[in-house]
């Protein structure tokens, strides 16, 4: 009798265990984000406290604080120089 007509059908047993190449990805990626994790802290720590709003921030508003910052830093730098074109240059580098 086949399966089709005894209306049975045998399912495969899924095996718990992972292949060794899933968990070293697993574990790779799981570096990366700690060590991502990790500079995303100290941006928040290099950017001053009054530019950081009460309670907890996320990543993007550390990311943006940090990018704000350095083209305050970068404009101010080449104001005193007083070549507009180096500012262009310095603030469209981060764009490409």
């Amino acid at each position: 009798m086949s399966a089709i007509t005894s209306g049975i059908t045998k399912k495969r047993k899924k095996s718990d265990a992972k292949p060794q190449s899933q968990l070293n990805k697993c574990l790779n990626e799981k570096r990366r984000r700690t060590q991502e994790n990790l500079y995303i802290d100290e941006l928040a720590e290099l950017i001053s406290a009054t530019d950081m709003s009460s309670g907890k921030t996320d990543k993007c508003q550390i990311l943006q604080k940090t990018v704000d910052q350095i083209r305050n830093r970068c404009t101010e730098r080449h104001a005193k120089v007083g070549s507009r074109s180096e500012t262009r240059i310095c603030l469209s580098q981060g764009n490409e």
